[in-house]
């Protein structure tokens, strides 16, 4: 299936960025006030990993570890999805789909050039999540964030 939109044109070229020895604090704090529910972990201008909200919640406070003296390192993701900007968006949302994640780097020729999130995406094309099989999870998890603000 073909959108019409390729995922360079929707990205967000600005990405927020940190280092895999910035301290989770810091990597939260940045995540605050930029409003955003991800940071990319760059070294040398190569990507090395993700580090999302979702991590922070599992893999910090769940387990009762302390933010001050936790490494992004430690609970940052490794295994780095990410797409082409010239893939069509139908299938960053296949991507996002079969890997459950809502935060999609976009790397070309091993540079980061943006980063593709589930809410870019419905604000471009909704109808395309409505046809995808994690809408209502994703749906509901839109939802409790839009009320919780």
């Amino acid at each position: 299936m073909e959108t019409g939109y390729k995922v360079g044109e929707i990205m967000v070229r600005e990405v927020k960025t940190t280092f895999q020895g910035d301290i989770i604090t810091l990597a939260a704090r940045k995540m605050a006030d930029e409003k955003i529910g991800c940071l990319v972990i760059t070294d040398k201008d190569k990507v090395v990993g993700i580090l999302t909200e979702q991590d922070i919640a599992r893999k910090l406070v769940a387990e009762g570890r302390e933010g001050a003296a936790t490494l992004v390192r430690e609970i940052m993701s490794r295994e780095i999805v990410h797409i082409d900007p010239k893939e069509d968006l139908y299938r960053a949302v296949e991507l996002m789909n079969q890997n459950s994640i809502k935060h999609l780097p976009v790397i070309s020729k091993g540079k980061l050039q943006g980063i593709l999130t589930f809410k870019d995406i419905i604000a471009i094309e909704p109808a395309l999540i409505d046809s995808m099989s994690f809408k209502s999870s994703a749906r509901d998890n839109l939802e409790r964030i839009e009320s919780s603000r």
